[in-house]
């Protein structure tokens, strides 16, 4: 029972200190969360629709679905052409994209 008590004891002594320590720092210093970018609602090829597809592998979700349908069937022709085999590219990273997963808005239940 005392190890408890006593552990118990330097744990608060522990938190308390950390407390102090953060307590004391200024707050330019305390590292804060920043998201790694905005989400921007509007399509960055078309400027006009809304985006609604997330480009796999990379996660970008920058286009609109009628925007990388043309990109894709541009890629289409050009491989068909060229008799080559290459993927299609994000617009924003320029790697590969293998597939697209749509994006659907938030649902608002509304109770009346």
């Amino acid at each position: 029972m005392g190890n408890c008590v006593n552990t118990q004891n330097r744990i608060n002594v522990d938190r308390s200190s950390r407390q102090e320590q953060l307590a004391s720092r200024s707050p330019a210093i305390i590292p804060q969360y920043n998201p790694p970018c905005e989400f921007k609602e509007e399509c960055i090829v078309c400027m006009d629709r809304k985006i609604n597809v997330v480009i796999v592998p990379c996660g970008h979700c920058v286009v609109c679905y009628a925007c990388i349908t043309s990109i894709c069937e541009l890629n289409y022709e050009s491989n068909r052409i060229n008799k080559t085999a290459n993927y299609p590219k994000c617009p924003m990273c320029r790697n590969n994209i293998e597939a697209l997963t749509f994006l659907y808005p938030k649902m608002i239940t509304i109770e009346t």
